[in-house]
């Protein structure tokens, strides 16, 4: 970002904007919350203008806006800023800015959410899952919403059934012949689900996470699936047919296993933890490791394995519905906090060091574990979708 754009009131207005109407790329995202972390002053005028109890009122009047009426109030304001001093300060440009800003962005951005059936303006609970589906993508490119969908029969493809359980689980059953063509069942920020595949394998899926697979296994020397984020398998061991799950940068073997495996694109390494039976892990380079129950592989972006005992209890707890900390560092921490309640985390000023340990229900709010945060010294703001955490110290 150029450093003119710091200065740049309209700048300030235009990202803020493409903020709140979720129209911003990651690039100028990143641009706006570096802004925003800067100092105090950007941090209070973009909580000013982002207010959730200031939208809310908005809101109320938002059906008398009339975009004519609108623009003719704000070309007055336009000619008004051309004819401004150049000794004018940077406080009074951002005044005009953001009172400008406040008249067409709210306008826009409640006019867009009019077109929405619903809207909600807090996170409240991970069971309202922001209005996310998790979707089951077929081989043709066709998307089923398995969040609406009732239980009982979805779909049926070259010889497999493909079902919801009443448990909310999708099932697959061979019926017949045909083809292997390969499904992808992609889960959203704040949300779980449960695959069991063809042959008998079941798949816990954590938030942000998909995985891809064969919709059916018969024929094939070998039955793999690509995970991407996290995933715990309990697999249908087959000598004959060896399971191997692939992930960037590593590839597991099963060996009659139960293991989880976490590799989110965030992450520094990728883990891959035994809970029963034997794994084999093999990396880019060809390494590999077979590991016993209750130890773990590292590959970082060396690519070296690095086997240590794990702490099953605590890996796995996402699975169970919990949160489980133990001497972790808050970016660790946020960064479940931001997949499971689909928001972004921005530090003001230096990231806290401190370690922390606990453990909470998954099904408490986003404002309860705010709380915990800040009963544990750590401050936090949620402005619109936006975690800003800064270090008391």
């Amino acid at each position: 970002m150029k450093g003119s754009q710091l200065q740049d009131p309209f700048w300030i207005a235009n990202h803020i904007s493409g903020y709140l109407n979720s129209t911003l790329s990651p690039s100028e995202q990143d641009e706006l919350f570096s802004w925003v972390a800067q100092d105090e002053t950007n941090y209070a005028i973009f909580c000013a203008i982002v207010d959730e109890k200031q939208l809310l009122e908005d809101r109320k009047e938002s059906a008398k806006f009339d975009m004519e009426s609108a623009w003719q109030k704000v070309f007055p304001k336009l000619e008004d800023i051309r004819v401004l001093k150049p000794q004018t300060s940077y406080k009074t440009y951002i005044a005009i800015a953001a009172s400008l800003f406040l008249c067409l962005g709210t306008l826009l951005y409640f006019q867009a959410q009019q077109q929405k059936s619903e809207q909600k303006y807090a996170i409240k609970n991970t069971g309202a899952k922001e209005d996310q589906d998790v979707y089951l993508t077929l081989a043709n490119g066709k998307r089923i919403s398995l969040t609406d969908a009732a239980s009982g029969s979805l779909i049926e493809q070259e010889g497999v059934k493909i079902s919801k359980t009443k448990e909310g689980q999708l099932l697959y059953q061979v019926t017949g012949t045909g083809s292997t063509v390969y499904n992808t069942l992609s889960v959203p920020k704040g949300q779980q689900y449960q695959v069991i595949l063809p042959d008998g394998t079941r798949v816990w899926l954590n938030a942000a996470s998909s995985l891809k697979y064969p919709s059916k296994f018969a024929g094939l020397k070998q039955r793999v699936v690509e995970l991407t984020g996290e995933a715990y398998f309990q697999v249908k061991h087959d000598q004959k047919q060896p399971f191997l799950v692939k992930t960037a940068g590593q590839q597991v073997e099963d060996i009659g296993t139960e293991f989880n495996i976490n590799a989110y694109d965030d992450e520094k390494v990728v883990e891959t933890t035994l809970t029963e039976g034997a794994v084999k892990v093999t990396n880019q380079l060809g390494d590999t490791e077979t590991i016993s129950p209750g130890e773990q592989t590292l590959i970082a972006a060396n690519q070296k394995i690095i086997v240590r005992k794990a702490d099953v209890q605590k890996i796995t707890a996402w699975k169970n519905g919990e949160f489980f900390f133990k001497g972790d560092d808050i970016q660790y921490i946020l960064r479940q906090v931001s997949r499971w309640y689909n928001v972004d985390i921005v530090y003001l000023g230096n990231v806290p060091v401190s370690k922390f340990a606990g453990q909470a229900s998954r099904n408490i709010t986003l404002e309860q574990m705010m709380d915990i945060l800040r009963e544990s010294g750590i401050e936090t703001t949620l402005t619109n979708r936006t975690l800003f955490v800064k270090d008391p110290q």
